[in-house]
């Protein structure tokens, strides 16, 4: 992992690293590597999405939200949900593939839903900030 391309937020027991593996920037995009991992008392987790294409504008408009609204989604390129930040109430819970119409009744994807800390979302905004963007 080239920690110069990498967002790394962490808070208290839990840490998510966005890194990116390749570029386009013909059509302004990166290819994701995504990890999440949650240590409390006797029990741990750790998620890996090993790739997702997304543009530079949903990066752009994930982070704006992340910062104003209760729900700040991470789109790939297809327009479908890989990560989402969402209050409810005084809660942050980062929904990994929230639900999408589109799709497939079959689909092998992940679904979780863990409850952050409550700094988790103001940790992983600046990471995101502090990270040398070259769009």
């Amino acid at each position: 992992m080239n920690k110069a391309l990498c967002i790394e937020a962490e808070y208290q027991h839990q840490k998510l690293v966005i890194e990116f593996m390749e570029f386009e920037d013909r059509i302004g995009s990166a290819n994701l590597r995504l990890e999440f991992k949650s240590n409390a008392v006797n029990q741990q987790l750790t998620y890996i999405r090993s790739a997702s294409w997304v543009a530079y504008k949903a990066i752009d408009q994930f982070v704006k939200l992340l910062g104003k609204s209760n729900l700040s989604t991470l789109n790939n390129l297809s327009g479908c949900p890989i990560l989402e930040i969402q209050k409810v109430k005084n809660d942050y819970w980062l929904n990994i593939n929230p639900h999408d119409e589109r799709e497939s009744l079959v689909a092998e994807e992940m679904k979780l839903s863990i409850l952050l800390g409550p700094l988790f979302p103001q940790k992983l905004y600046e990471a995101i900030n502090e990270f040398p963007k070259w769009w």
